[in-house]
Formats: structure tokens, sequence, C-alpha cells
């Protein structure tokens, strides 16, 4: 696993749906001195055929010198659970996120989402679907929008 770049504050393992799944978690990649207005927030989710990888060594962290928040979410793998639950995840992840920005110093009205592979398949899926309600909502924090501005 990759050291946090100097003046980059990491928080592993949050946990964006309560007594949820193992899988169920994010890293949180955050400048060590706090911004004087809220970070536009960038987060990646990675790829793996929907069957492995990690939300570990996240690209977005390199944009956090750059005046970004990011996070790396982790989801639940298809031999787990079917989808829709792989999106349903993400989903979560970014209502967690939008409920936490003010604890975490984000703006939740500037986020954007990238991935490789199956992650770029989410992504593409959280830029399409986004405030339709196109999949059942999982993990709370349902009074938060899972849209994103950036894809």
């Amino acid at each position: 696993m990759a050291e946090a770049a100097q003046g980059v504050r990491v928080e592993k393992d949050i946990a964006y749906v309560t007594d949820g799944d193992a899988a169920q978690k994010l890293d949180l990649y955050l400048p060590e001195q706090p911004a004087d207005k809220p970070l536009p927030l960038l987060v990646w989710v990675h790829g793996g055929g929907w069957q492995g990888g990690s939300k570990s060594n996240c690209p977005a962290a390199g944009y956090v010198s750059m005046g970004y928040a990011a996070a790396s979410v982790e989801y639940r793998f298809s031999q787990k659970a079917v989808f829709p639950a792989q999106i349903q995840d993400c989903q979560a992840a970014l209502r967690w996120l939008r409920a936490n920005a003010k604890k975490y110093n984000f703006d939740p009205d500037h986020i954007g989402v990238w991935g490789s592979s199956a992650g770029g398949h989410l992504v593409s899926l959280l830029g399409t679907s986004g405030g339709k309600k196109a999949f059942p909502p999982i993990g709370g924090n349902e009074d938060q929008p899972d849209r994103v501005q950036a894809v």
C-alpha cells in the first residue's frame, strides 16, 4: 500500500453503510491543513470485473495537493451480492459523503466520479441514474441526493 503524499491526511475504512457488509467502506484523502472553503470532491471507484480489486492506491489522492478532497469506494463483489448491489453501494457511498460534507469540508454540489474497468462502468451508471431512483436506495442517508456533477 502506498504511503500518503506529504500534506495529505488519510482516513481508511470508513463504513458508509451502518452495520453493513465489510466491503461497504471508503477511504478519504484530505489536506492536512484545513481548507478555507469546502473542497470539490473526486470519488474513485476501482475496477476488477465486479469480482475483485481494491480501493487502496487511489489515483484521485494525487489531486488533494491541487485543492480537492478525494474518496475511494469499495463495493460488494458479484460473487457475494448480485447486481444492482454494486451500483447501490456506490450510490450509498455518495449519499454518505454528502451527509458528511460539513464534517470533512467538501462541497456537496461539486462531486466528480471516475473509475477504471468495472469502476468506469459503475461511475457511468452513477452519472446516468443519479436522482432518477432507478435503483432502490440502501444504507441510509436517503435524504441526500445520489447525483454527481461530473463523470
